[in-house]
């Protein structure tokens, strides 16, 4: 079911159910708390921001979102 159009995009949203370990959600909440976003909105940007990113980008994307 998508849900109505998200005010950023021009989109509706979907519901999805994904299996991550306790270590990955607590690490994903950590980083949604200090960006002030949900845990949904920060999984979002991320996929949102990989589309766009060079090669070296990612690898710094990926270490960021590790620490």
């Amino acid at each position: 079911m998508t849900k109505k159009k998200h005010g950023w995009y021009e989109e509706g949203k979907v519901r999805v159910n994904i299996s991550l370990t306790q270590t990955s959600i607590e690490s994903l909440d950590r980083q949604a708390t200090r960006l002030g976003m949900s845990r949904s909105e920060l999984i979002e940007t991320m996929a949102r921001q990989e589309q766009s990113l060079l090669p070296e980008e990612k690898q710094h994307l990926g270490k960021l979102f590790a620490s």
